[in-house]
């Protein structure tokens, strides 16, 4: 009998849905499916997956490490590991960023922080009642001087608020001084108060005491400054608290109700897009993630990105700069936003991104899904990836080997899709039409020689989804087997092969999240 020897390529190139079946170059496949190819060559079944825990009531919609702590958001709770801190989210992502030692955690509807031991709230309570005052003889303050007195209050950390309204005192005698009376705490947590001067020689308001008084202590004296033999011996003349130098806070106002967090970025944490303000950035004061001055004001640490109908979806920080990724445009932060020399800048005007859960970085690039596909950005151009699937973003259905077809998106729920990278690997999962989670994934790498070195050209995987009838818990997070936690984000793919024989298919995930250590 007469045979021909032939070859099939286990390394192929891409899935490619663009080419006529029978017309398809060499390398790439119609259908790969659930089988990976081991560095020796050889088909290894996908590994499985294993539940990482189950929060309710779901779906998990965002998930950040903070040190050994995980943070999930599962509908409107919020967890630490398995302790359930809240159940007042609103169901929408929520962004997190880890700066002195807490893990700030915000969008529109919550602003809170922890340490991994306490939740407090993010911001400080402003105080919104002024001081009381009563006069008495043996002082030194001024006959018919107009003062003000103001207060603020610390916490434990040693935050500190704004200045309360003012109280007014006029001495109508002379050797006067003052009582000022603390009003009530605005906020339990607080420790601390202080009391400030302003007025006669004082242009600006200053403590009258180098520290602060304990919440037990209901007033504070001042007399105007003491003097024995012209020595000022209580040192509150005026010339002593100018010295002494602590002025008041003015403008440590809380954080905007904003969709999102990020830091530290020169030494500051940034936030986006509130519902008055969607294409607003906003920053905090160095050092100081607590107070972001006039974030309710039209005047403050913000600025406007582009136009006001293209709202802020993600912020993405690199090396000296921040990315802005937008519904509709992609924008660069280069420098501190407080210096005059920052520069802010459109990099990408008609791209955008596609959901906040489908884009991740990796060194200095971007990865992310756009309108049209899957693209990755060094932050001064964004460059395509997926042309070879574009059907599939067009919303065509092609069929393939087997039973089941190479299903498009379904735009009306893209907002869930998520994407991920890991061990050099880009895992994207999709809602496909008929679906409303996502439950179709997709895989992307960088190619490496046989002797582990890497090549410069990328291929594009895809993998079969589960059926229909394969859906875990919505509030159940997906991790692979054996799982060693490694990272915040990840996620589980199929694996590639031109075979189309089934192995273990995925659980379909609302986000990627439980890296794993372990090459898949």
């Amino acid at each position: 009998m007469s045979y021909q020897r032939e070859t099939d390529s286990i390394l192929t190139g891409s899935l490619n849905l663009l080419a006529p079946g029978d017309a398809l170059p060499p390398e790439d496949a119609l259908c790969l499916r659930n089988w990976r190819v081991d560095q020796s060559g050889a088909l290894r079944s996908r590994l499985d997956q294993s539940s990482l825990g189950t929060f309710s009531p779901g779906p998990i919609h965002s998930i950040h490490y903070r040190g050994t702590h995980r943070y999930v958001g599962s509908g409107t709770y919020l967890y630490r590991d398995s302790t359930q801190l809240s159940t007042g989210l609103d169901g929408n992502p929520v962004g997190f960023a880890n700066m002195n030692g807490y893990c700030f955690i915000m969008n529109r509807n919550y602003q809170k922080r922890d340490d991994g031991a306490t939740l407090i709230n993010w911001g400080l309570v402003q105080p919104t009642v002024a001081p009381t005052t009563s006069g008495q003889p043996g002082g030194e303050l001024a006959i018919g001087v107009t003062y003000q007195y103001f207060v603020t209050f610390l916490n434990a950390q040693g935050e500190e608020t704004s200045g309360s309204p003012f109280a007014t005192y006029v001495p109508n005698n002379p050797n006067q001084f003052v009582f000022v009376y603390r009003p009530t705490s605005p906020d339990p947590s607080y420790t601390q108060w202080r009391v400030y001067r302003l007025g006669n020689n004082l242009q600006q308001a200053y403590a009258i005491d180098p520290t602060p008084y304990p919440l037990s202590q209901a007033y504070a004296p001042d007399d105007g400054g003491w003097t024995q033999g012209g020595v000022d011996v209580t040192f509150h003349s005026d010339a002593s608290l100018e010295q002494l130098g602590i002025v008041m806070p003015t403008n440590n106002d809380p954080p905007p109700a904003a969709s999102g967090t990020v830091g530290p970025y020169y030494d500051r944490l940034l936030a986006w897009s509130t519902a008055s303000n969607p294409n607003w950035l906003f920053w905090s004061k160095q050092l100081q993630p607590y107070a972001f001055p006039g974030s309710a004001t039209l005047i403050g640490n913000h600025t406007p990105v582009g136009d006001d109908d293209d709202p802020i979806l993600v912020v993405l920080l690199h090396a000296r700069q921040a990315r802005i990724y937008k519904l509709n445009s992609i924008w660069r932060l280069a420098g501190d936003p407080e210096d005059p020399n920052a520069v802010l800048e459109i990099t990408a005007p008609d791209i955008g991104l596609a959901s906040v859960t489908a884009i991740d970085t990796v060194g200095d690039l971007d990865y992310f899904e756009g309108s049209e596909g899957i693209y990755v950005s060094n932050g001064y151009t964004a460059q395509k990836l997926s042309t070879q699937l574009d059907p599939l973003f067009k919303g065509d259905a092609i069929p393939l080997p087997g039973s089941e077809p190479a299903l498009p998106l379904n735009l009306a729920y893209r907002v869930l899709n998520t994407l991920a990278v890991r061990n050099r690997r880009l895992y994207f999962s999709y809602a496909a039409q008929g679906s409303s989670v996502p439950r179709k994934y997709l895989r992307r790498w960088r190619k490496r020689s046989r002797a582990g070195t890497s090549s410069s050209s990328e291929w594009t995987k895809p993998g079969g989804g589960p059926s229909p009838f394969a859906v875990t818990a919505p509030g159940t997070v997906i991790g692979s087997s054996p799982a060693s936690i490694a990272a915040s984000k990840s996620g589980i793919a199929a694996s590639p092969s031109p075979l189309s024989t089934q192995s273990i298919a995925p659980s379909p995930c609302a986000i990627m999240a439980a890296a794993v250590k372990d090459a898949l």
